[in-house]
């Protein structure tokens, strides 16, 4: 039976701990969905943390199918995003990410809505902000939405976005977190070897942007699902410590330079989607 959905996470040394929680909150809920449906695949970074002893012990327990790759070598987060997809068999493929969980429920409310809409090209929904620990969310949900800036402005709703002027200017914000997308696996497969062939992916920490931006050149809908379902870590950055030496404005300017060259191809260089 091919998978409906594949969950996709690549990690690192020093996730081991955090990791464990993102699996915990996968597995805790997987009897809600139909046998076969759900897989997850792990693309791992150089980690000599014990992620593969700590995969082994909670592997025999999952109610699906979990792959999972060592790679001796941390190639950096972009191929190891691209590699967890590349493993990956089924439809839709969620990009998740190895510090967040999913709230309980979630998986079920996600593989619904792509039952009863299975040829959209992409599907992205909103977060919650948890402490370090996922212990509770520092702010309430609707606190959390209704000040947020990486929402839509028509977050409550569910909304279908077309073309490639209103999926960059409603969505591209929150393309930004890599933990609230689903996408549909062929046409991600398909826009991947479209950047290949351009010399991609360029950025290092956004190669999902590259291939959205690619995924929209069919012009097919991108549609917003407003339900919270994932809880995603705060004040857990390895960024900053592992590629910039602790250093926050080198940080800062490589990011927003980054965003900033994204979003321009993104909108098809629309300057007034571009500066919102």
């Amino acid at each position: 039976m091919t998978p409906q959905l594949s969950i996709c996470i690549p990690t690192h040394d020093g996730r081991a701990t955090t990791l464990r929680q993102t699996l915990e909150s996968i597995r805790a809920q997987l009897s809600g969905s139909p046998p076969g449906t759900i897989e997850v695949c792990i693309s791992d970074g150089g980690s000599r943390d014990g992620t593969g002893a700590m995969i082994q012990r909670i592997q025999p327990s999952f109610a699906a199918t979990v792959k999972y790759q060592h790679h001796t070598v941390d190639a950096g987060f972009a191929a190891h995003e691209i590699n967890a997809v590349a493993m990956a068999s089924g439809r839709h493929c969620w990009l998740f990410s190895s510090d967040d969980a999913i709230a309980q429920g979630g998986i079920e409310t996600i593989r619904r809505v792509l039952e009863a809409d299975p040829e959209i090209l992409g599907l992205s929904f909103p977060f919650i902000t948890y402490d370090r620990d996922l212990s509770g969310p520092i702010v309430g949900p609707q606190a959390e939405a209704e000040d947020s800036k990486y929402f839509p402005r028509h977050w409550r709703h569910v909304r279908r976005y077309d073309g490639r002027r209103e999926v960059a200017r409603e969505l591209g914000v929150i393309f930004s977190y890599l933990a609230s997308h689903v996408v549909r696996r062929d046409a991600w497969a398909y826009a991947l070897r479209t950047v290949e062939q351009a010399g991609g992916p360029h950025s290092k920490p956004f190669p999902h942007i590259e291939v959205f931006s690619r995924m929209l050149d069919t012009g097919e809908s991108w549609r917003w699902f407003p339900q919270q379902v994932v809880l995603r870590r705060g004040e857990n950055d390895s960024w900053t410590p592992r590629v910039f030496e602790g250093n926050q404005a080198r940080y800062w300017m490589e990011m927003l330079g980054e965003l900033q060259r994204l979003y321009r191809d993104l909108s098809g260089h629309d300057a007034a989607v571009c500066r919102a």
